[in-house]
């Protein structure tokens, strides 16, 4: 299975000095990438992604809750039954975050940091054909998480910033046919990708090394995501596979680039040397 590429794409960098300012930032950002304005103004906005060609779509609410140190971005179900946590995002002056948006999901970090406040992301995914037939459809999915699970952001959630399992603490929502769920939680049911293991490791409570090809490249596959249906502790299952993004089987330093596919790449994590397979996510540049 290729990578998924988003048909419209937005990547490159801002800065933003207030939580208002955030706010508008990343508004230009999704309207870029063809996201919609659905409601609000200046400071609190509502925004829809592109539906994807199995009608799977999110809207976000990005706003200013008028105190406190960070933006606010909410994901939700387009009829608003099923709304997300709060994730938090502080404002920045004199350094810029990097965003990486397309039609169906974004994801905003700050280069060179693994600090509290500083990385979210979300969107729908991208359905293998048997992830939508009969036997087991899928009609609704929606991700997202942060790295801080309050507006005082001191206090560091996993997230694909350093690791590509969010097991031990995540700060995370989630919504897989109507089954909504999400905040500070840990357990086999938290976000994770389903990454390689190497087979003479043997020991699976030591965390594997890399996973190379003969030639000693690191074995690149398709970022597919996993969830536990409703709860922590629901065993997680494959719900699709995020756009332009690639998962590479070696740890690296984060903001490391290579080139793969036609396209330059950027590795989101930082040296994960934690989880089976040195498992690191790449966005598209």
């Amino acid at each position: 299975m290729p990578l998924q590429l988003s048909p419209n794409y937005a990547s490159g960098t801002f800065t933003a000095a207030n939580r208002s300012a955030v706010v508008e930032a990343i508004r230009t950002v999704l309207l870029a990438a063809t996201w919609t304005d659905v409601s609000g103004g200046v400071g609190d906005r509502k925004m829809d992604s592109v539906a994807t060609a199995d009608s799977l779509q999110t809207r976000v609410r990005l706003y200013d809750p008028g105190s406190g140190n960070c933006a606010r971005i909410q994901f939700m179900s387009v009829d608003e039954l099923q709304q997300g946590i709060d994730l938090f995002l502080l404002p920045t002056s004199g350094t810029d975050y990097t965003y990486f948006a397309g039609d169906y999901q974004f994801m905003i970090l700050l280069g060179g940091s693994l600090s509290p406040g500083r990385f979210v992301a979300g969107g729908v995914p991208y359905l293998e054909s048997f992830l939508s037939g009969a036997d087991a459809p899928i009609t609704q999915a929606i991700w997202c998480h942060g790295n801080t699970s309050s507006d005082a952001a001191t206090i560091v959630k996993d997230s694909f910033r350093n690791r590509s399992t969010l097991q031990d603490s995540q700060w995370a929502w989630q919504s897989l046919n109507g089954n909504a769920w999400g905040g500070s939680t840990s357990g086999t049911g938290s976000q994770r990708l389903a990454a390689l293991l190497r087979s003479h490791d043997g020991n699976l409570s030591i965390p594997a090394g890399s996973v190379q090809y003969k030639n000693r490249a690191a074995v690149r596959v398709p970022p597919r995501l996993m969830w536990g249906l409703n709860a922590a502790d629901v065993e997680s299952k494959v719900q699709g596979q995020l756009w332009d993004m690639a998962l590479i089987h070696e740890a690296v330093a984060m903001d490391s680039t290579k080139t793969f596919e036609g396209n330059t790449w950027q590795a989101v994590t930082d040296s994960n040397t934690v989880d089976f397979g040195q498992a690191s996510v790449w966005a598209r540049q």
